[in-house]
């Protein structure tokens, strides 16, 4: 483990409406072999029946449980997660999300790798839509005798073109990435722009990686998550990821008409978050 981290580790865990998934979610961290570290559910405004599930877990959960809400107002996924690193406590913070459960060494290897001025990029597995089925048909409680890579599979695609780029150009995937707080904050976090699926956690790596950070990866040992099936569909041709590829290619070749800009400030929970409304609610 690394000796750069003394204090406490946030997770922070982004949900929309799912309270099934967020449940095994936040359950797997239960069984974590690292423990100094608390879990902040990042809420882009999901409905009463999530709030009463985050109040339940709250009362189960051997770790502290926060929960950090704006209203429902679109996709907004990067200011919501701006607010949960505005809330965070730990130094070091983990982004994921509702679908992505943890194994128990999930945690620690995270932090073998953790230094400052690097962000650790960890993989990710999948369940098909049967085994899905078939583990959220049981208990949570079974998550302690469950072997989540014996069931889960790889997407060679996936692997090869999120790490062909990252290790060129920065690419994030924020279902599973972590680093220092302050390395976050440094270049504004997520830029708030972004409404709509994709492309927040892309741009996000690159400003770091422009920045000088040093982008490290796990691979596919303990540090990985593992993806519950759900039936959204990715596109990384949609208009946003490539107005984003060319904003990338001019930023490379013709810096001088650059739109990036590393220490612009991306909004960090905006005017809600400065007055404590109920849009970004914390409990």
């Amino acid at each position: 483990m690394s000796k750069e981290i003394g204090q406490l580790v946030s997770v922070l865990i982004s949900t929309y409406d799912n309270p099934r998934f967020l449940e095994w979610t936040v359950m797997s961290y239960e069984r974590q072999t690292f423990r100094n570290f608390e879990v902040v559910i990042t809420d882009d405004g999901s409905g009463p029946e999530t709030e009463r599930l985050i109040r339940s877990l709250q009362g189960r959960c051997g770790f502290d449980l926060r929960h950090v809400r704006q209203d429902d107002r679109g996709f907004r996924l990067a200011r919501v997660r701006n607010l949960g690193l505005a809330a965070a406590r730990g130094e070091y913070v983990v982004f994921t999300d509702q679908d992505c459960l943890a194994g128990a060494g999930f945690l620690a290897a995270h932090l073998k790798k953790a230094r400052r001025r690097r962000i650790v990029q960890g993989g990710r597995r999948h369940f098909t839509k049967s085994v899905t089925k078939a583990i959220l048909s049981r208990p949570v409680d079974w998550l302690n005798r469950l072997d989540l890579r014996a069931y889960s599979i790889r997407h060679l695609d996936e692997d090869i073109l999120v790490h062909a780029f990252a290790r060129r150009f920065g690419a994030l995937t924020g279902s599973n990435v972590a680093g220092f707080k302050e390395d976050f904050l440094s270049v504004g976090g997520f830029d708030e722009k972004y409404s709509g699926w994709g492309g927040e956690d892309l741009d996000l790596g690159y400003r770091l990686w422009r920045d000088g950070c040093e982008i490290a990866h796990l691979g596919d040992g303990p540090g990985t998550v593992f993806h519950l099936f759900h039936s959204a569909r990715r596109n990384f041709v949609s208009p946003t990821y490539l107005r984003l590829y060319l904003d990338i290619a001019r930023d490379v070749f013709l810096p001088w008409t650059s739109r990036f800009n590393p220490r612009r400030s991306r909004g960090l929970g905006g005017k809600d978050a400065d007055k404590g409304s109920p849009g970004s609610a914390v409990s």
